[in-house]
């Protein structure tokens, strides 16, 4: 979906670890597959907006 709609268009050859990751996330938190940190300072949602 990102290659089709243009966000993922690096104009070259790349592997999926060297794009840009936060589109990746909001495309999986969109679907309902939320992305959630977990460190010292509690469990909170990731959130880019």
């Amino acid at each position: 979906m990102l290659i089709a709609t243009g966000e993922w268009d690096v104009k070259k050859m790349a592997n999926v670890e060297e794009l840009p990751s936060k589109p990746f996330l909001n495309l999986l938190n969109g679907m309902g597959l939320p992305t959630r940190i977990k460190d010292a300072n509690g469990d909170r949602a990731l959130d880019f907006s």
